[in-house]
């Protein structure tokens, strides 16, 4: 049931949203009707030559309009048309807050009503009201906010209206006609949309009195996107590199704490790996992105982050404890490495879609698959090994040929290879740093049965040394 109808004249946009309503006797129409006058529709054109529709309003001060960031971002003219057919071409940006994608935008008109903003925060499961500007009519709808909730560090109100993208930058109204947020779309992980209101609060923290920049000036959407998609997908790969060397760390720590090991305590190389794995978390937490693979990624990366972070922390609290007490490596130490060997096994196969999702992104990147090293995706599962037989040693993704550790009895350490030894070459061939390992254990296996010179770096000092290699791998 519409609630409310006011004709407009000429300029229709067409709208698709299904919106939940009440009769008009719930409600405070007069006051929400008066907030019409106020309200606009936006066209715009785009630099990619787009024309789109979305929404704005008038509030703060005489010749500012509120909108979404994102209908105006990539504009490269803006036309304004008020409900009773009146239009104003706009003239460019005032101010932006990509973050919590709302914009103010310069329209020349003086004297009209402005909408009052209510920073103050709704309660779960109240009423809100928005504008459907739809076939020459202007009709107020009920909404519900469904819940609250801080996604990536923003607020949002879950909204039960379906919107679509014509609705964003609207205002979303209590029953006093005040602002309490500015309408938009996001999604989800499946990539379902979902109808949210931004808080009005971030609205006040705009600032109206910059000068104005013409749309012509703004900085391309697409190039904008592209150099954004660049940071996240180049931190995507930081991040999994992290998680990768993280785990060669941890194995190691599990052979290290072997036996009576622990009471040699927690090694200095253990903290400093927890302090990487916070960097990594606290650069990869701060992006966003509108695309939804890379929201995804940002989202698994993040939690896989925050996992082998307490899993570090379990290792290490495992250690001190069965270092100061009677009892040794007994079962409260035991009980921690077994929580944190969970946390830890779970990754990737418990994480949903990333390996499907870095496959597209190694497809569709550039950024992403030079950052991402060979060693990753061999570890990652994503390309099967080509070697077929197991070396015996641990490196970091950034610096494969430096072997971290060899394991004792290892095939690695019968032809004369040691931890800390770094790989130079085999043969006539000398290994780059942008390959890996299993380029040399595919052409150590070519050598089956056979002597070889290698030359590689012990104590900083280069040595050549002849490897023995069996005739079987």
């Amino acid at each position: 049931m519409i609630k409310t109808k006011m004709k407009t004249a000429g300029y229709a946009l067409s709208i698709t949203s299904l919106l939940l309503i009440t009769p008009k006797d719930c409600w405070g129409g007069d006051e929400l009707k008066k907030t019409l006058p106020s309200v606009i529709t936006l066209k715009i054109e785009t630099k990619d030559n787009r024309t789109v529709n979305a929404m704005a309003f008038l509030a703060i001060e005489n010749g500012v309009a509120v909108t979404s960031w994102q209908a105006i971002s990539n504009a490269k003219r803006v036309t304004a048309r008020f409900p009773n057919g009146e239009e104003f071409g706009l003239p460019g940006l005032i101010d932006k807050d990509p973050k919590h994608n709302l914009a103010l935008i310069k329209i020349k008109v003086f004297g009209r009503p402005l909408l009052s903003c209510n920073p103050a925060e709704p309660t779960a499961k109240s009423k809100a009201y928005l504008w459907d500007m739809k076939d020459s009519e202007s009709n107020i709808n009920e909404t519900t906010i469904e819940k609250i909730e801080v996604s990536q560090g923003i607020k949002i109100y879950h909204l039960s209206s379906l919107l679509s993208a014509e609705n964003t930058g609207g205002p979303l109204l209590d029953a006093k006609g005040e602002v309490i947020g500015v309408l938009g779309l996001i999604r989800d992980q499946e990539d379902q949309k979902l109808s949210i209101g931004l808080p009005s609060a971030y609205i006040l923290g705009l600032d109206a009195n910059l000068p104005i920049q013409p749309w012509q000036t703004l900085k391309s959407a697409a190039s904008s996107s592209a150099q954004q998609n660049d940071i996240v997908d180049k931190q995507i790969a930081e991040a999994l590199v992290q998680l990768h060397d993280n785990s060669t760390i941890l194995n190691w720590l599990c052979d290290y704490t072997y036996g009576q090991g622990y009471q040699r305590g927690v090694p200095q190389l253990i903290y400093n790996d927890m302090e990487d794995t916070k960097t990594a978390l606290s650069n990869i937490s701060i992006l966003r992105s509108a695309d939804p693979l890379r929201v995804r990624l940002l989202q698994h990366t993040t939690r896989a982050l925050k996992s082998y972070l307490q899993a570090t922390e379990l290792f290490t609290k495992a250690i001190i404890v069965a270092k100061s007490t009677s009892k040794g490596w007994g079962a409260q130490p035991q009980d921690l490495f077994a929580r944190a060997d969970a946390l830890m096994s779970n990754f990737p196969q418990g994480y949903g879609s990333i390996l499907a999702d870095i496959k597209q992104l190694l497809e569709s990147s550039d950024q992403f698959k030079s950052s991402l090293p060979l060693t990753m995706q061999y570890w990652l599962g994503i390309i099967e090994r080509p070697a077929g037989f197991s070396l015996g040693v641990n490196s970091f993704a950034r610096n494969p040929f430096q072997l971290f550790r060899v394991i004792s009895s290892s095939l690695a350490e019968k032809i004369g290879l040691k931890t800390s030894d770094t790989i130079i070459s085999l043969g006539d061939r000398v290994f780059k740093s942008t390959e890996s390992i299993e380029d040399f254990k595919v052409l150590l296996k070519s050598y089956v049965g056979q002597k070889v010179e290698a030359k590689i770096k012990r104590n900083d000092k280069i040595q050549t040394i002849i490897f023995n290699v069996p005739k079987t791998l």
